[in-house]
């Protein structure tokens, strides 16, 4: 199909929209420009073992796996491998990358390169307001049909830029996310009470949470709203205490959940461990 002499290959065919419309964010862009976003496209060919992706990656340009299997590494012993039917790939191969991460092949794969100014062009583009005339005897639409209030920015871009996410490698990002145990929760459902022993860590995919906390701890029974990407659960699993808090919902949801010995498996131990490397760096400097 992309006959080629080395082993890296640009195809000069315009790419189809059944290829680029199983990509975010390639998908949101309106039919009316597909046309020129498919022109700007290109598919190259990996040959096993090429690098697609170096540490001084191109910071203009998106990278979407189409077909094939592929290592990201931050370090010798931190690296995840995707092949291309992994739900993770849906996204370009940027998204949550760490910035020192490298990106090769791991078999021959086809990868389709984006032009990020044009993207964002293009998106913004959908975003233009027409302005129409009431003709009269026409009523305007209301307000909530123009202003979408339970808009929601995606859970996993809001927890990577977390406190939390920060202490994590990547790899253990992207076990984390797949090893969540997914619980539709209702309206007025008690995730957590307060007074509890810790068994589980929580963030949430959909919607939105009320935390109320012990009238005599440090936020002396103050509530706060907790929506998408938010997680909670985390300090009796860290610390191996009682529940400080309840947490109930304030709408229907989604969250994600995980257990006790996942937890630590994924995020206590790597937590207790840079804890510990500050603790001998900061001894090495007395």
């Amino acid at each position: 199909m992309f006959g080629r002499d080395n082993s890296k290959t640009v195809t000069k065919t315009v790419v189809d929209p059944a290829t680029f419309n199983k990509f975010s964010p390639l998908s949101e862009i309106d039919p009316r420009y597909w046309d020129q976003l498919a022109k700007s496209l290109s598919l190259t060919v990996i040959a096993p073992d090429e690098i697609i992706i170096r540490k001084a990656r191109e910071a203009n340009t998106l990278h979407f796996l189409v077909s094939g299997k592929i290592e990201i590494r931050e370090s010798f012993e931190q690296r995840v491998q995707y092949e291309s039917h992994d739900p993770r790939c849906s996204k370009a191969i940027e998204h949550g990358l760490a910035q020192r991460s490298t990106v090769k092949a791991l078999e021959e794969s086809v990868v389709m390169k984006a032009d990020l100014a044009l993207i964002e062009k293009l998106i913004a583009n959908n975003q233009n307001y027409t302005i129409h005339h009431l003709d009269e005897g026409e009523l305007p639409l209301p307000e909530t049909a123009i202003i979408d209030d339970s808009f929601q920015e995606d859970w996993d871009n809001v927890f990577i830029q977390s406190p939390l996410a920060a202490n994590l490698s990547h790899q253990a990002i992207h076990q984390l996310f797949s090893s969540f145990e997914r619980i539709e929760v209702k309206q007025g459902d008690t995730i957590i009470k307060q007074n509890t022993h810790g068994d589980y860590f929580f963030i949430i995919k959909q919607g939105f949470a009320e935390v109320k906390t012990d009238p005599a701890g440090p936020y002396r029974g103050e509530t706060f709203t907790l929506t998408a990407g938010n997680y909670f659960g985390d300090e009796a699993l860290v610390a191996k205490t009682i529940r400080n808090s309840t947490v109930t919902m304030k709408t229907d949801g989604v969250l994600g959940r995980l257990s006790h010995d996942a937890f630590n498996e994924l995020i206590r131990n790597q937590l207790v461990t840079s804890s510990n490397d500050q603790t001998t760096s900061a001894n090495q400097e007395t």
